[in-house]
């Protein structure tokens, strides 16, 4: 146990912001609050600026630049009146920062740049209950009031020593780019597996990682007994505390769910830093990636897409159906495929490995059973004419043919499939965007680390056996 604490405060010691940072965070955020309320009285706007998730919390990380300034406005404002009053006082307060991008949810808000810190100033209705909401925004506030009454100082260490390890396995952020466990979720699981066993090294983390070694798909957590969680489907199911009609579980992948869980349980068997501060992945030289494309003698295409003008969360669920589509594509032409993967940051990138380089130009095609007559005589007349390898022949007791197969070659089949006029498998944004596609060796030049990542394919929390 003493191991097990002293990795614990090492890491507390990395995660905890210092004295200095904290006062350079707190600076900012009085300082755009302080800007809110004035843009506010100018425009003659009910205003109320305030901090809101891990900052507000005290529950952020040492490193973390991200800041959470909402404004709260009136909730007797009609829609439209709230969009572009919200709009207007988010913008000129961002103008007083270094630089700003207006992004989109389900309200306009802004991301400003204030020093060394991402501030997103997001418009609001004031709201007392989850009745009163509009839209995920508007629930913010809501869920600070919930958490802050709550967290004590065991619990934010817990709650650190938790997002640490989630970052460390790549498993935090529910963004579509990861759909993994959100800070508001981390902190909730925190909570649920609260323990004040003694003797026990940050408890509620170990209970935490314990409790999650065990869970089964579906499983259900509803800390205020609301009992709406049957409502709701997904490997996991957290009920709102604040609004039973909400799964904060709903963007969780079901890789990352079991990702966590097979993370949580190596762990505790194996306790390490490399969960929380994981050593930097392998990268292979390109003569390497090429060496073991070779070896793999299978067939690897990459398709590249000029990128579109969108950002992440709209991009990456683009890439996922592009790629989910050619990989559905190829099976139905007989192709095994092996896996696929996707890329959004060093380029916009599909990848697929088949087994077959090529298929045979042979395609066996059962018929009807002889002694389903009408059917029987429709399958023969349209095939005794027709330009096939073999048949009809009888196997068991139904007519066979063997015909020729003019469809492949999977690079063939994927650019055929890209550039149909109803391409619905693909994204809306990657439909007309240039394409490019490589095959096997050639591709290595194009994107060589991003095949380095694929052809390792190990989870980098996995701890090699002679280390």
């Amino acid at each position: 146990m003493g191991d097990l604490k002293e990795l614990h405060q090492e890491v507390l010691d990395r995660a905890t912001p210092s004295e200095d940072e904290e006062q350079r965070v707190m600076e900012t955020v009085e300082r755009v609050k302080s800007v809110v309320s004035r843009v506010g009285d100018e425009m003659d706007v009910e205003v109320a600026p305030r901090t809101v998730g891990s900052v507000a919390r005290d529950t952020w990380t040492s490193g973390d630049r991200d800041i959470d300034i909402f404004m709260l406005l009136p909730k007797d404002l009609e829609t439209e009146e709230f969009r572009k009053l919200g709009l207007e006082l988010a913008r000129k307060t961002a103008e007083e920062g270094d630089s700003y991008v207006e992004e989109f949810a389900e309200h306009p808000y802004i991301t400003a740049r204030f020093g060394e810190f991402d501030v997103d100033i997001v418009p609001c209705y004031n709201v007392d209950s989850y009745r009163e909401v509009t839209s995920a925004v508007d629930r913010t506030p809501l869920h600070d009031d919930y958490l802050s009454e709550r967290l004590d100082p065991e619990l934010k260490d817990s709650v650190r020593l938790l997002k640490r390890f989630m970052k460390g396995i790549g498993v935090y952020g529910a963004e579509f780019k990861v759909g993994g466990f959100s800070g508001y979720l981390t902190e909730l699981l925190a909570l649920n597996y609260k323990s004040e066993e003694k003797g026990v090294s940050h408890p509620s983390f170990i209970e935490s990682l314990e409790k999650t070694s065990r869970w089964r798909y579906g499983m259900e957590i509803d800390i205020e007994g609301h009992g709406s969680s049957g409502q709701f489907d997904g490997a996991l199911v957290v009920v709102d505390p604040v609004d039973p009609n909400r799964n904060v579980a709903a963007a969780l992948t079901k890789k990352r769910w079991a990702e966590y869980i097979s993370a949580c349980y190596t762990y505790l068997k194996n306790p390490s830093i490399r969960y929380f501060y994981p050593p930097e992945p392998t990268i292979h030289d390109t003569d390497t990636v090429k060496s073991i494309i070779r070896e793999r003698d299978t067939n690897l295409v990459l398709i590249e897409f000029e990128r579109p003008d969108v950002v992440d969360d709209t991009l990456y669920p683009q890439l996922r159906k592009t790629s989910r589509w050619l990989k559905s594509a190829l099976e139905e032409e007989g192709f095994d495929v092996i896996r696929t993967d996707i890329e959004g940051e060093s380029g916009v990138y599909v990848l697929v490995e088949t087994q077959q380089k090529k298929l045979s130009s042979v395609e066996k095609h059962f018929g009807p059973p002889v002694t389903a007559k009408k059917h029987s005589e429709s399958f023969l007349d349209k095939y005794l004419g027709e330009d096939i390898h073999s048949g009809p022949y009888i196997e068991g007791d139904r007519w066979v043919v063997e015909r020729k197969k003019t469809r492949r070659n999977p690079e063939k089949i994927i650019m055929e499939s890209l550039r149909e006029p109803e391409r619905a498998g693909v994204g809306k944004d990657l439909q007309d965007a240039e394409i490019t596609i490589y095959k096997g060796i050639e591709s290595v030049d194009i994107a060589s680390e991003f095949l380095s990542r694929y052809l390792v394919g190990k989870p980098i929390w996995l701890k090699p056996k002679n280390n």
